[in-house]
């Protein structure tokens, strides 16, 4: 197996930040791969460089380009604000060109931008891998191999609450959405909450492809912070709250409460993995793009999956934001 050189940009909690627990760093989880050698950090932030650099004992440079022509990493992780993701990939796929580059999402804030970025990293030959979390989570794959294989039944409802902005947090709503149940048709946004740095959350009528729906609802992130699902099957009901710290499966059978009737009854679930949703997933993913180079496996959240949530978001925000315009 090769041994891959990383450099991590962007020193902040996910991108160096001593988390620990389940809830890795980029630069944690490439520490502890044996695929890999964490070569190198940048930030803008001269203190917390230092202080990331010495924790990890690795070089650091605060200029990204200089770092990365210096060690000629084959992945480099880009773990810095929402607005900068674009731009800073499309740097170095223009000086250095990785192998691969692991964003952390959105890939951009519009779909002309991201596209640009993708069809760059086409031509370098780069590929593009996407820190939609729950895709490296052994329970989430577990739901949708379950869906796949028919367990639950036909989905019938699903309703999934978020905050914190359409793109920034909104985004992994509409990419789980679409991991577990495929592509849309359609979008009919409905509602806007406040989301910060102008990151408005909005509310929404997703419909598959298959005619089945899905309620994306926005939250008020100054309430609390708020991400979960409930979804609804002919045999089955799952939901997940906290992020997806916290699961509940259901059968449907007869209802113990009310005389021929059926209810969705809630049962035990034993599985290690929904007890430990997050459980390396960083790691998980650095295993998944480790395969990706040493034998061709497919990304399993690539870059044009991040760009369709992308998309889809844009599609969303645009389609209220004209409506809205037209009706004042």
């Amino acid at each position: 197996m090769n041994l891959f050189k990383a450099i991590v940009i962007g020193c902040g909690r996910i991108g160096a930040g001593a988390a620990g627990g389940s809830m890795q760093s980029h630069a944690e989880a490439y520490s502890k791969h044996p695929g890999i050698t964490l070569s190198g950090l940048c930030d803008a932030d001269p203190g917390r460089l230092l202080e990331a650099a010495g924790r990890f004992k690795v070089k650091s440079d605060s200029d990204y380009i200089r770092l990365c022509t210096e060690i000629k990493p084959d992945i480099v992780s880009i773990c810095t604000p929402d607005n900068t993701h674009d731009e800073i990939a499309c740097s170095l796929l223009e000086s250095v060109s990785p192998r691969l580059i692991f964003m952390e999402k959105p890939v951009a804030l519009t779909a002309d931008a991201g596209a640009k970025m993708l069809a760059l990293a086409q031509s370098k030959k780069c590929l593009i891998a996407v820190n939609y979390t729950r895709r490296y989570s052994e329970a989430f794959q577990k739901v949708r191999d379950n869906i796949s294989a028919g367990l639950y039944g036909n989905p019938l409802q699903a309703t999934m609450t978020y905050g914190k902005g359409l793109f920034h947090n909104g985004t992994h709503a509409i990419d789980l959405l679409r991991y577990w149940f495929g592509d849309f048709s359609s979008e009919k946004p409905f509602e806007k909450i406040w989301g910060p740095a102008a990151d408005a959350s909005y509310s929404c009528v997703l419909t598959f492809q298959t005619g089945f729906k899905a309620v994306l609802r926005a939250f008020d992130e100054r309430v609390s912070t708020v991400f979960e699902g409930d979804y609804i099957f002919e045999k089955g009901r799952v939901g997940f709250t906290n992020g997806g710290a916290l699961w509940h499966f259901y059968d449907n059978t007869e209802s113990p409460y009310f005389r021929d009737y059926r209810n969705y009854i809630e049962k035990n679930t034993q599985a290690t993995c929904f007890a430990q949703p997050f459980e390396n997933c960083l790691y998980r993913a650095i295993d998944n793009i480790v395969a990706a180079l040493n034998t061709s496996a497919p990304l399993l959240c690539d870059g044009q999956d991040g760009l369709m949530a992308i998309r889809i978001a844009e599609r969303i925000r645009n389609d209220y934001e004209a409506h809205s315009s037209c009706c004042r």
